[in-house]
């Protein structure tokens, strides 16, 4: 078995390098910037350098791979976010297709196969390209990142307070990225099933935006509110980020979309799916140390 690991300084992508590392297992890197590799796996992986976006650079990178693990990063100065994430796909397809490769385990989302939800209609769309292209496809479908919560660490500092477009009371699966790239570990290490898979990856339970930001407050120890705000606010937000116009209307076409699916829309909560670090645990050893970092800079 040989494994390619794409996006290695991300953080589903790092977890999943170093946790290869713990197991002893050979693989490789595809990293545009391999000098911000941790030491440990520039010293273990065997390193390759180039972009998603250059089709030949892949192809290289995969001579002799059989698994891959494929993160489309993020770009959030496109003016086409759909078309990035299918060309990312495209690119992925016609390297692995030109290669040995015949298995990709490939970083999606709840609720992928709907439409009109934004990036995640586009993961959607780029699994059905990977799965045109290699025998072997696990999806694994992601919840709620409980990294979303470290953007709101200045405001949990300064106000006490999250501010987001989601319902205070919705419920969705909430999941910390390195319980991800744990699962996407165990998919890469098991050789046992054939044709393409949807996994959900879920974290422990499901949680409303307003039960999460009770949870921090408590392990924060102090009282933290849930305000839900206009879709409008927030896209005025995005605009003071520079965010392309495009990339705007796709983030809120995806919380709109995320909104409108109930619970029974998405992949059923399993024993495989549920993941252990708890928002709680996740709090204390991530997001504490980041509203701390906010609150001395202010």
């Amino acid at each position: 078995m040989s494994i390619l690991v794409t996006t290695p300084t991300g953080n589903v992508g790092s977890r999943v390098a170093a946790r290869l590392i713990e197991e002893n297992v050979e693989f490789s890197v595809f990293a545009r910037t391999p000098e911000t590799l941790p030491p440990a796996v520039q010293s273990h992986a065997t390193v390759h350098q180039g972009d998603l976006e250059a089709v030949d650079t892949l192809k290289a990178a995969l001579d002799g791979i059989d698994s891959m693990f494929l993160v489309i990063p993020p770009n959030m100065q496109t003016d086409d976010w759909r078309g990035w994430q299918q060309q990312i796909a495209t690119n992925a397809a016609q390297a692995a297709e030109a290669t040995d490769v015949d298995r990709i385990v490939f970083l999606s989302s709840a609720g992928a196969q709907y439409k009109d939800i934004g990036p995640v209609t586009g993961l959607g769309e780029a699994e059905h390209i990977l799965e045109r292209a290699v025998p072997r496809v696990v999806a694994l479908r992601a919840g709620y990142f409980m990294e979303n919560f470290l953007q709101f660490a200045g405001s949990i500092a300064a106000e006490h307070t999250i501010y987001h477009a989601f319902p205070a009371d919705k419920e969705w699966p909430m999941v910390a990225t390195q319980d991800i790239g744990d699962a996407a570990v165990d998919e890469l290490l098991r050789d046992a099933h054939s044709g393409h898979r949807i996994q959900g990856v879920h974290g422990p339970t499901d949680l409303s935006h307003a039960e999460a930001a009770s949870i921090i407050g408590e392990v924060i120890g102090l009282p933290v509110e849930y305000v839900a705000v206009p879709m409008e606010a927030l896209k005025e937000q995005m605009r003071a980020m520079d965010l392309s116009a495009n990339v705007i209307d796709n983030y809120a076409a995806m919380i709109n979309g995320l909104i409108r699916l109930s619970r029974d829309d998405i992949e059923p909560r399993t024993p495989d799916s549920t993941t252990p670090t708890t928002l709680a645990s996740f709090t204390e050893t991530v997001l504490q140390p980041a509203i701390d970092a906010a609150a001395t800079a202010s």
